[in-house]
């Protein structure tokens, strides 16, 4: 897992730019480091080490002199060297099979590939640049256009760091981010840089792009599949044994590893199922899980649990405490982390769990994905009600649609989700699985996965997603809606599937979801957070100063504004941070 940045530009390649980035991006690789120019066109790779610790450093060279850095981890690897036997490999990296493939598939190679990845190769007979991202984007690419070329990086704030642009904020972007609490599509919060979108490839010749290829995996133009069949006609008995293959086979690929891997174990059914699988696939001596609690709250807490199952299976577990004075804390630490913001209360303690895991671990395994695929938010159970039931594929109001004294223009916010809701009502697919391609397209890639990508990179740790896999994913979104979703219930399946291969995990019990107690921290805070949030320039486009203070004072009464204040407040934190160039204290914001 490493950071990759570069820039094919109009005129010569002043090589300063590229030690810029690599500076930048130097938390995402504090193993190494290596640079390639030419006279225009140059590559970047900051390398954390975890396959091939002695040969796979980068840029890796091809046959044909085609270069390459990549983020990512290949878990088809050793299929892929088999299958091209006659192809004369330097290193035992995993990433180097891509440049084998190119050869024989140039854009179409990302199909070919079984993994997390973000890539850029170089192609020195048609002097060529060319970048490409994973078809779910668990890997994050940006990328800008100016006069002076185009550039790229892991991370859009390595661009500015590297005096590529200034940072200013893209108003439609904004409004996004506060009603959904995150951006989605093409366009980021910074004006100019842009996302590589999952399972894209873009081709750049001489600063300027000339062609773009999209590949979805799930993006089927065949019927439903099983979806269309009779739930009775696909028993249990046959397909649980089915599901188990999938499953065990994307926990063994993704425990590829030369370094100590763990798990994040909440105790619910995702992560659950991962440590089923590892705890046969592992030695006991190798299994380290963690899991993280708010003792200080009045949240159910679910860790024992997690240590019950962990200690079932002899696994190395810890317990980690989140207590009020880590959030204050972390939060501007985590604010800066997530350079393209997403306000996720989770962000939190996955950044303490990402740290504390550091200390004896380099991968992580995380159950990020089962609910997208197996059909587990709400969300999806209400999409197949009639709409005089409330049925919807998406929510289609935002955050601070009905917040009092709101002067930023909210016009737009859901322009991109709506025209993928349009285009997933062409296709021939159950509600349910409309709703899942949504949550596919938008809500994985650029608020759960940006979260993980970004708050474990800046701890050193890499982040692996088993049920963010084609095969998986593709499976479980095939399958009949009734094996995933009722009226009441999700995961239909995957409960079924534990009650049978892991029953110690109360897989039937109710499941309370993983929530953080902001409500709770920032009303015990609430006047002097309002205090010190009248004083940021980032809000105070946003809300009128009164519209803040009451928004503040009300939180007692009314907990549905908890989420419109955190948003605020993490929003003006993160502000300060990238845009105004300084890192508040929690001291600072506590005691204005």
């Amino acid at each position: 897992m490493c950071g990759i940045a570069g820039l094919s530009a109009r005129n010569e390649l002043k090589t300063e730019k590229l030690h810029n980035l690599a500076q930048a991006l130097r938390h995402r690789g504090p193993d190494g480091q290596g640079i390639y120019h030419t006279n225009t066109v140059g590559l970047v790779h900051t390398r954390l080490s975890i396959v091939d610790l002695t040969t796979g450093g980068q840029p890796l060279h091809g046959a044909m002199d085609t270069v390459l850095v990549a983020n990512g981890e290949i878990y088809n690897n050793p299929q892929l060297r088999l299958d091209m036997g006659n192809y004369r490999f330097k290193t035992h990296s995993d990433c180097e099979p891509i440049l084998a493939l190119w050869e024989k598939y140039g854009m179409d190679t990302p199909k070919h590939l079984r993994g997390m990845f973000a890539f850029a190769l170089y192609e020195p007979r048609e002097e060529a640049l060319y970048l490409s991202r994973d078809p779910f984007g668990i890997k994050p690419l940006y990328y800008l256009c100016t006069e002076e070329g185009f550039s790229f990086a892991s991370e859009p704030m390595a661009l500015v760091h590297a005096k590529f642009c200034a940072a200013h904020i893209n108003p439609q972007a904004l409004t996004q981010l506060l009603q959904l609490r995150y951006t989605t599509g093409e366009d980021t919060i910074f004006s100019g840089i842009k996302r590589v979108l999952p399972g894209q490839t873009l081709k750049v010749v001489k600063g300027n792009i000339v062609d773009r290829r999209q590949w979805r995996p799930l993006d089927l133009s065949t019927p439903r599949f099983f979806a269309q069949q009779e739930k009775t006609s696909l028993s249990l008995k046959k397909i649980l044994p089915n599901l188990h293959e999938h499953l065990r086979e994307s926990v063994k690929v993704h425990l590829q590893s030369d370094v100590p891997y763990g798990l994040f174990l909440s105790g619910g059914i995702d992560s659950s199922i991962v440590l089923s699988h590892m705890a046969q696939l592992c030695p006991p001596e190798n299994l380290r899980t963690y899991s993280i609690g708010f003792p200080d709250s009045q949240l159910h807490d679910e860790r024992h649990v997690a240590r019950k199952m962990a200690e079932s299976v002899k696994a190395l577990h810890t317990d980690v405490d989140f207590h009020e004075s880590d959030f204050w804390h972390l939060l501007p630490q985590v604010a800066k982390a997530l350079d393209d913001p997403v306000i996720d209360y989770a962000a939190l303690p996955t950044f303490k769990l990402a740290q504390v895991a550091a200390q004896n671990v380099k991968v992580v395994l995380c159950g990020e994905g089962g609910d997208e695929a197996f059909a587990g938010y709400r969300r999806h159970q209400r999409a197949q009600r009639p709409r005089l039931l409330g049925g919807r594929l998406w929510r289609g109001k935002g955050l601070f649609t009905e917040v009092p004294g709101v002067i930023v223009d909210l016009k737009g916010w859901n322009n991109v989700l709506n025209a993928t809701q349009q285009q997933v009502k062409s296709k021939n697919w159950s509600r349910v699985q409309m709703s899942q391609y949504i949550d596919f397209q938008h809500w994985l890639p650029d608020d759960l996965l940006t979260k993980l990508d970004r708050c474990l990179m800046a701890c050193g740790v890499e982040g692996r997603t088993p049920f963010v896999d084609r095969d998986v994913s593709l499976y479980g979104f095939q399958l009949p809606d009734g094996y995933k979703v009722s009226l009441m219930e999700g995961k239909i399946i995957l409960r079924e599937y534990l009650a049978r291969y892991f029953p110690i995990s109360e897989p039937f019990a109710k499941k309370r979801g993983f929530t953080v107690p902001v409500g709770e921290w920032i009303t015990l805070r609430s006047a002097s957070v309002a205090r010190w949030l009248l004083k940021q320039e980032g809000v105070k486009e946003l809300l009128t100063p009164v519209a803040i203070n009451n928004l503040f004072t009300s939180l007692s009464q009314n907990k549905n504004l908890t989420l419109p204040a955190w948003s605020l407040l993490f929003y003006a934190v993160w502000h300060e941070i990238h845009l105004v160039g300084r890192t508040p204290t929690a001291e600072e914001i506590l005691t204005s």
